[in-house]
């Protein structure tokens, strides 16, 4: 209850309409959210530009896959319509896009300057629906971040697609590294897992960082034949990447949970409404910003 009460009002308000409207104490419903701060999930996600085409994608991997795969339209007075992917009735979301053209997702960093104990940091899927409802542009988002402390670390994959510029930024709690993707250069791609790529915090520790590296640089060899031309973009052959098994997490309890892939030229997106592993096995849909 005391992460609850530290929330915006915002959040709160909405968290209590869950509550009353599933009929259950607030006490349940926020333990449930903020279960989430416990867990460190290992997602993969990248950023791909082919020479004509930018793309997004991105597994969620976390526990409990069969409560997951679902999509939620939020519009509060006076904040940017979102659309966000997770779980039934989520108030917060890890993956989401506005009617602005704005695309966040994120994956988990371990950051080297733990932030648990400051009464203005906010968990990183608090963040992304707030910068979702606020944020109508990079620029914005860069604002927000350098505004903000989080938690905890966070790499989070940007698409603007008004003002055509995509990156990631590798977040600690205090401090942001950008990755553009170098569009000007011609065809070219980002990757992203779960460590830190950027100096100076490339080196700081993570129980996982091996599994990291792995789906790191088998998605740097996959996205390779894109870049040389060798492969087309395509929704059917990216989610040929994301499904491959050296970048899917397929364990009984804990893999890829959800996929996404986004096309911010047109607004069109890919999403898995349930099947585990999702990138694999998933029940892709298509929608539009």
């Amino acid at each position: 209850m005391a992460i609850c009460a530290s929330y915006p009002e915002r959040f709160r308000q909405e968290l209590e309409g869950l509550a009353r409207g599933a009929g259950i104490s607030l006490k349940k419903v926020a333990e449930w959210v903020s279960a989430e701060a416990c867990m460190s999930d290992a997602c993969s996600g990248f950023l791909l530009y082919d020479g004509e085409k930018t793309w997004i994608g991105r597994n969620n991997d976390l526990w409990s896959p069969h409560l997951w795969g679902f999509a939620r339209h939020r519009a509060v007075s006076h904040k940017i319509p979102v659309t966000t992917f997770g779980l039934a009735g989520d108030v917060f979301s890890a993956t989401g896009l506005n009617q602005a053209g704005l695309w966040l997702h994120y994956n988990y960093l371990k950051a080297p300057d733990q932030n648990h104990d400051s009464s203005l940091a906010q968990p990183c899927y608090l963040q992304l629906v707030d910068m979702l409802e606020s944020c109508e542009s990079h620029e914005d988002v860069t604002s927000f971040l350098q505004s903000y402390p989080r938690q905890d670390g966070m790499m989070l994959f940007v698409s603007d697609a008004r003002n055509n510029k995509h990156g990631i930024f590798e977040c600690t709690c205090h401090d942001i590294v950008y990755r553009p993707l170098p569009k000007e250069m011609g065809s070219c791609f980002l990757v992203g897992t779960n460590h830190y790529t950027q100096a100076p915090y490339e080196n700081s520790s993570h129980p996982d960082r091996a599994d990291s590296l792995s789906r790191y640089r088998r998605l740097e060899t996959l996205l390779s034949d894109f870049s040389t031309g060798q492969l087309t973009a395509s929704f059917n052959s990216l989610r040929t990447v994301l499904a491959d098994e050296g970048v899917e997490k397929r364990q009984s309890h804990y893999g890829t949970v959800y996929a996404n892939l986004y096309y911010p030229e047109t607004g069109e997106f890919w999403y898995t409404f349930g099947g585990y592993p999702a990138a694999s096995c998933g029940r892709w849909r298509k929608g539009t910003r």
